[in-house]
C-alpha cells in the first residue's frame, strides 16, 4: 500500500482511472475517504453538472439508501449474474473438457484392441503357415524317400527285364 500526499484533482484522477484509494487524515489518523469523494463530487457540480437536480435532492433526502438502491443494489445484481454466467461457463468448458478427454480415451482404447486383434490375427495366420512349411518339409522328406524306393524298383524291373530277355 503506497501512501503519499496528493491534490484533490489528483484524487479525483485516481479514481477514475479505476484506483481503490483510502484518505487518511496524516495527524488524527480518521478515514475521510467518504468526506473527500463527496468533495470531488460538489467541486465538479460547481464547475460543471455532472449529476441531475433531482439526483442530488435524492442523495441529500435519503442519504446512503437512494445509493443502495440506485446503484449498490443494480451492481450487486450485475456482479452476481456475471458470477453466474461465468460459472456457468466455466461448468460447460470443464464437461466439454471431460467429454474431449472421454472421447479420445474410448478412440485409444478402440484403436489398440483394434491393433490387438489385428496382431492375435497376424500371430494366428503366421503360426499356421508355420505348421503348413513343417508339412511342407515332412512332405519333402517323404518324397525323397518314395522317389530312391522308386528308382531302385526301376532298376530292379530293368534288371528283372534283362533276366527275362536274357534266358
Amino acid at each position: 500500500m503506497e501512501s503519499k500526499y496528493v491534490t484533490l484533482n489528483g484524487v479525483a484522477d485516481l479514481v477514475r482511472g479505476g484506483e481503490d484509494v483510502r484518505i487518511i487524515d496524516n495527524t488524527t489518523k480518521e478515514d475521510l475517504t467518504a468526506v473527500t469523494l463527496a468533495q470531488i463530487l460538489f467541486e465538479g457540480e460547481r464547475s460543471e453538472r455532472v449529476l441531475p437536480l433531482a439526483t442530488l435532492r435524492g442523495l441529500i433526502q435519503s442519504g446512503g439508501e437512494f445509493i443502495e438502491k440506485t446503484i449498490s443494489k443494480p451492481v450487486t445484481t450485475i456482479r452476481e449474474e456475471t458470477e453466474r454466467r461465468v460459472n456457468a461457463a466455466r461448468a460447460a468448458i470443464t464437461k466439454r473438457e471431460d467429454d474431449a478427454r472421454d472421447f479420445v480415451q474410448n478412440m485409444v482404447g478402440a484403436t489398440q484392441k483394434s491393433l490387438d486383434d489385428f496382431q492375435s490375427t497376424i500371430d494366428d495366420q503366421v503360426q499356421g503357415m508355420m505348421k503348413a512349411i513343417a508339412q511342407v518339409a515332412v512332405a519333402q522328406r517323404q518324397l525323397g524317400v518314395l522317389t530312391k524306393k522308386i528308382e531302385k524298383l526301376e532298376a530292379r524291373v530293368a534288371e528283372l527285364e534283362a533276366d527275362d530277355n536274357g534266358v
